[in-house]
């Protein structure tokens, strides 16, 4: 094996072999191939000799050789040529080999780092693969296709020659391509010339030397300008007429829109929602009042009377009797009633109110009597004023019915006192009274006899005997002089009958 002096201290063989002198183990052997694979892995060639004084190992006298007892074991090189993976890995190979694999296109050189050729990490690659695909191993028979749609973002071929077929190039269009109509219509440059050069009055041949006078007079059939002028000026233009250029009089007012919803929804009148007036004529708008006979009207249509008159209980506090209803707005003895059953509530029951905060009360049957015991908790609508119903539970309620009875200011009259028990008192809001009267006795008299007998019947209250009469009856009211009494099924002053209405919106 010979070796040639490449550079100074560095020697190479050939076959990929290079001896050099390094500066720190001095003489070194490796392989280019192996180096690249496996740093480092050069031979210190001090290291091959046992002379610990020189580190130089004296030849045989007779060969000439180098003792066999100080030469270390060596491994030889071989390369192998296989023709695939399966015969590579039944190589008799040591480390060090190289296995040339012609299956692979290059061809790929494997070198054996390890000591197992059946090992297949063993076998590193010292070639790059450039892989044809025939070669290519485990690759599936078939890749499976990516969804994607053309359509959707390009033309076809069909669609973009069918869309060609209608145009033109944008080139300057040749007139003879122009189809002319009756608005439309081309004219020569000789045409052009004669209308933009006239012929000079001195070139006209065999025109007369005079001309005779037309008469006419344009006075007779047109304005002047002066004249049409001064009629324009004092027109205006067709366009809406602003308000504000308007000149109101004494018959002929505008109204504002604040104006208009007041009366639309009054007729003139400041009353509020759910305020109760007479209207004999029947002149007030239905839309906006309705006569108080308790009709039943809807909940949406006339939301905001609905939502003055109910509210929403949330919940029932059993422990305290409390019913919880957020700013409910309540006085105490004030009227309600509840549009459900249970946990001591009975439906459709008037109430009163007692002991009210500002988002809870309690609830009484009568204005100073106990509070209601409340088991359980429950939730739904109540009413403030009992003069208004539920109607049908879900979508509508109902208004007052003041049909046949008499009004009465609610509450306890400041100074004037009844016969007895205090002063008037017409009870909370929504209370309705029966007509009554004040209890009372009438007196009766003897007549002219002093008293009756006992034993034979009497006919008055201190009559006695076994014949004496146990109940008796006082007749009806008779004149006293002052005029016949007037005998009824009912207690009531003088009345005259009106038609009221309530305004619901």
């Amino acid at each position: 094996m010979g070796w040639l002096q490449v550079e100074t201290d560095r020697y190479e063989n050939g076959s990929g072999w290079i001896l050099e002198r390094d500066g720190i183990y001095g003489w070194i052997l490796y392989n280019e191939d192996i180096e690249d694979e496996f740093q480092n892995s050069f031979i210190v060639l001090s290291d091959l000799f046992t002379n610990p004084g020189l580190s130089v190992i004296t030849l045989d006298p007779e060969s000439g050789k180098i003792p066999t007892q100080y030469i270390p074991a060596l491994a030889i090189n071989d390369t192998f040529t296989v023709s695939s993976q399966a015969a590579m890995l039944s190589l008799s190979a040591q480390r060090g080999d190289i296995a040339v694999r012609t299956d692979i296109p290059g061809p790929g050189m494997f070198i054996l780092s390890g000591d197992d050729p059946t090992f297949l990490p063993n076998w590193i690659p010292l070639t790059t693969r450039f892989s044809d695909w025939s070669t290519i191993q485990n690759k599936p028979a078939t890749f499976p296709s990516d969804s994607h749609d053309h359509d959707s973002r390009y033309y076809t071929k069909t669609q973009t020659d069918l869309s060609l077929l209608q145009k033109r190039d944008t080139d300057p269009i040749p007139a003879a391509e122009i189809i002319e109509d009756v608005n439309h219509r081309f004219v020569s440059d000789a045409e052009k010339n004669l209308w933009n050069d006239p012929p000079k009055w001195l070139a006209i041949q065999n025109k007369p030397a005079t001309f005779p006078p037309d008469s006419h007079d344009h006075d007779a059939r047109y304005y002047t300008k002066t004249q049409t002028d001064l009629s324009l000026s004092q027109k205006r233009n067709i366009d809406p007429i602003p308000a504000a250029e308007i000149i109101e009089d004494v018959n002929h007012r505008f109204v504002s829109d604040v104006e208009k919803a007041t009366w639309n929804g009054g007729g003139g009148f400041s009353i509020p929602l759910g305020g109760i007036l007479e209207d004999p004529l029947d002149q007030l708008p239905s839309s906006n009042f309705k006569e108080t006979n308790g009709q039943a009207i809807s909940r949406s249509a006339f939301s905001t009377l609905w939502n003055l008159v109910r509210r929403t209980v949330t919940s029932i506090v059993p422990a305290t009797d409390r019913i919880n209803v957020s700013t409910h707005g309540l006085a105490e003895g004030q009227l309600i009633k509840f549009a459900f059953t249970g946990g001591g509530i009975t439906a459709l029951t008037n109430y009163y109110v007692r002991n009210p905060t500002t988002n809870d009360f309690q609830i009484s049957t009568s204005t100073t009597g106990g509070v209601v015991n409340l088991t359980a908790s429950q939730s739904g609508d109540m009413i403030t004023n009992v003069e208004y119903d539920f109607g049908n539970g879900s979508t509508t309620f109902n208004v007052p019915d003041r049909k046949g009875i008499f009004p009465r200011g609610a509450g306890v009259h400041g100074s004037r006192a009844k016969t007895s028990g205090g002063n008037y008192d017409g009870g909370p809001v929504g209370f309705a009274g029966q007509d009554r009267q004040i209890p009372h006795r009438h007196q009766q008299y003897a007549g002219d006899i002093a008293g009756g007998s006992y034993g034979s019947g009497g006919r008055y209250a201190d009559s006695g005997g076994a014949n004496a009469a146990t109940i008796l009856y006082t007749g009806s009211p008779v004149s006293d002089g002052t005029g016949s009494p007037r005998n009824g099924n009912e207690v009531a002053p003088a009345w005259i009958a009106v038609r009221y209405k309530v305004r619901v919106l």
